[in-house]
């Protein structure tokens, strides 16, 4: 550190710079040099300030001017057609330069605004130049665009009209537009050229679709061999499978005029694109006519084989129709297979219906009609013939895999029951009727009466209250005009329905028994609420209650059936099933054993199962056992005799067993199997048949008179008595 030196005088100067003298002399002379420093520094400071601003303000101004530039071509573009392009963007531009030069005016800098002022100008003269280029490209558009909507009309009106002569009055209207277009001359040229080859063009296409014969001297119609018809093959199957023809180009014809400008000019090339697109479009639309007059024929064909001739079927079929489509052979073909169907027709539901016996009468009436025939009318006989055989076969073949829809095809049973009142009766009668001539003419046994109509029972059973529907169905077999040999028939109906549980509820409602028709209720109760009555009995007694309801009806019905296993068992185990759920949903008692098992047996069939020689059966509703097993000896006693003869083996009714066959009638069985009488028809004991006198009873079977009676009986077979 230097070492200070307190002597020295004020007046020495401290630091080496200092002249002490001078500052003596001049003591304000340094504080002009610190003042001249200062304003040098000020200076620099404007200069620079200044600089700065005008890089800000050019800096802005060349931000501003890219704005006002892109906004103005945004404005360029999207000026609409037809405006003047550089009027408007001439107005837009300036309008942008007088509100530039205002914001300009407020710049400090005089020789900044000049410049933002003389850039603004230039900025104007580009708009100006742009606007004015821009309008000039618009009409040079615009003309080309007037050229091609001018092209597009002229080639339009001569499509329409395919004239030579106007063909060239639309050629001159387009050259005048073409020539009054801002186009250079060479462009001019080519948009002639362009015009000609449209509207030859134009012209060809119109003739190829106004003018047929045009399209015959260059095209030909192809068809394929016609088809061959054989026995059997009916009008739609030949409609189907015959060639439709196909429209192709015949090269040979292109080579030829046609005496049409357009045609005659368009190249080779040109000409054949025209034809093919034209045939190709045509040949979709013969494919689409031919697939409706296919489908149209199969209608009719279809109607005619069940013996409807329609309204419109000989126009369908007519020459005039099918040539359209099909090349002379096959439409003579279809006419002539046509008419066979349209001979047959009347014939058609009489045929298959016929028994064999009126059929074979039948064929020998037509062939001995046609015996003096020339050979192609015997041919045609014989088609026809044929032709009906084919319809019968069919027709019985139909008989035997759905009769019932095979009688309502045929007319012979109304299509629907008609469940308005009073009508009922009526419309089941006609069901027994057809079951029994079916039977009869055909030997195909025909039971109930289909599942529809089984089905439109089963749906008002559901639709209706249980009391209203029993009621229902009561009047109806009670209405006036209803006989008692109606109501047998509706039974025998009714009895052969394959749905058992609609079946049951309908005996039980058409019953005289109030009894019975009160057990059917129940029984369309728990059809209805079967699903939760089963969920609550799983709920209280485990998933065990389906064995259970089974093992108790089996119990109960079992040996009345051949196991368990047996359609019928199963059927009326459903109802009894049936029965006891709908109790149990009105009294909200879900108890299930024997007893409530053994009831509602009771109250199904009227009574419960009853042994007679190793087999069991169920008596007629409220007939006691006592009286039916009396009446069913003495009954079967009378029968056998009245068959065999009093001396026979075979007249002793303890030597069968029986099987229940409804409404009070019992077959009599040996092992199962049914005992039939000398002429092979099954034995059967009508339980309410007036019990003859003097015949044996099962009243002298009392437990004091067993061991005798039986001893009697055993003797009397030893016999052979």
């Amino acid at each position: 550190m230097a070492n200070l030196d307190l002597k020295q005088t004020a007046s020495e100067p401290l630091a080496p710079n200092q002249d002490a003298v001078r500052d003596a002399v001049d003591p304000l002379g340094g504080l002009k040099t610190v003042a001249q420093g200062l304003d040098s520094l000020n200076q620099l400071y404007q200069e620079r300030r200044s600089e700065h601003i005008k890089a800000q303000a050019l800096t802005q101004d060349a931000l501003h001017s890219a704005d006002d530039h892109a906004d103005f071509a945004r404005y360029m573009t999207s000026l609409p057609t037809g405006v003047d392009v550089q009027a408007l963007s001439h107005k837009y531009a300036q309008d942008q330069y007088y509100k530039r030069d205002k914001e300009i005016s407020g710049v400090p800098d005089r020789e900044t605004r000049n410049y933002l002022r003389n850039s603004n100008k230039r900025s104007l003269d580009q708009k100006l130049q742009l606007g004015t280029e821009r309008g000039l490209l618009v009409m040079s558009l615009e003309s080309e665009k007037h050229i091609g909507d001018t092209a597009v009309a002229l080639a339009l009106n001569i499509r329409l009209s395919p004239t030579n002569e106007n063909l060239e009055l639309q050629r001159n209207r387009g050259y005048d537009v073409i020539d009054k277009s801002l186009l250079t001359p060479e462009d001019k040229v080519k948009k002639k050229q362009a015009l000609d080859k449209t509207l030859h063009k134009s012209q060809t296409i119109g003739l190829l679709s106004n003018e047929p014969d045009i399209v015959g001297n260059l095209s030909s119609l192809v068809y394929g061999s016609p088809v061959a018809v054989k026995d059997g093959l009916s009008p739609d199957q030949i409609a189907e499978n015959a060639d439709g023809g196909t429209i192709e180009i015949d090269e040979h014809k292109l080579d030829g005029k046609t005496g049409y400008t357009g045609i005659d000019f368009l190249s080779r090339e040109d000409l054949k694109s025209l034809l093919d697109e034209h045939n190709r479009k045509t040949n979709a639309e013969r494919q689409s006519g031919k697939k409706r007059v296919i489908e149209t024929i199969k209608l009719r064909t279809t109607e005619a084989n069940k013996g409807n001739i329609s309204s419109d079927y000989d126009e369908v079929f007519s020459e005039s129709n099918l040539s359209r489509y099909y090349q002379p052979a096959d439409v003579e073909s279809i006419i002539t297979q046509a008419k066979l169907k349209k001979d047959i027709a009347p014939y058609i539901r009489v045929v298959e219906t016929m028994t064999n016996e009126e059929y074979a009468e039948f064929v020998s009436t037509v062939n001995s009609r046609t015996v003096d025939y020339d050979l192609n009318d015997r041919f045609k006989a014989q088609a026809f013939l044929k032709e009906l055989q084919d319809k019968r076969v069919a027709s019985l073949k139909e008989l035997s895999k759905d009769p019932h829809g095979w009688q309502r095809s045929r007319g012979l049973v109304p299509p629907n029951l008609s469940l308005e009142a009073g009508q009922l009766a009526s419309s089941v009668l006609p069901i027994f009727d057809a079951n029994e001539k079916t039977e009869k003419d055909h030997g195909v046994i025909v039971k109930g009466m289909g599942t529809d109509k089984e089905r439109q029972l089963s749906e008002k059973i559901k639709g209706e209250r249980a009391e209203d529907f029993v009621s229902y169905f009561r009047d109806e077999m009670t209405k006036e005009g209803v006989t008692k040999s109606d109501i047998e028939k509706i039974k025998s109906v009714v009895d052969g329905m394959k749905d058992k549980v609609t079946s049951s509820i309908c005996r039980l409602a058409m019953s005289d028994s109030a009894e019975a028709r009160a057990s059917a209720i129940p029984v369309i109760s728990g059809v209805k609420h079967r699903g939760d009555i089963e969920l609550k009995l799983e709920s209280s007694k485990g998933n065990g209650v389906k064995k259970l309801f089974n093992n108790l009806i089996n119990k109960e019905i079992g040996q009345l059936y051949q196991g368990s296993e047996d359609a019928n068992y199963k059927q009326d185990a459903e109802v009894i099933k049936l029965y006891i759920m709908g109790n149990m949903h009105k009294t909200g008692n879900y108890t299930l054993n024997g007893e409530v098992v053994r009831d509602a047996v009771k109250a199904v069939f009227g009574n419960t199962a009853y042994a007679v020689n190793g087999s069991y059966v169920m008596p007629p509703r409220g007939m006691s056992h006592y009286e039916f097993g009396n009446r069913l000896h003495g009954l079967t006693s009378d029968k056998l005799v009245g068959l065999f003869g009093d001396k026979s083996k075979d007249r002793y009714p303890e030597s069968y067993g029986y099987q229940s066959e409804g409404d009070g009638k019992y077959s009599l069985t040996v092992g199962g199997v049914y005992k039939k009488d000398k002429q092979g028809n099954p034995i059967v004991i009508n339980i309410y048949d007036e019990l003859p006198q003097n015949v044996p009873s099962l009243q002298i079977a009392t437990v004091s008179g067993v061991e005798e009676y039986m001893n009697a009986v055993s003797s009397r077979m030893n016999r052979g008595e």
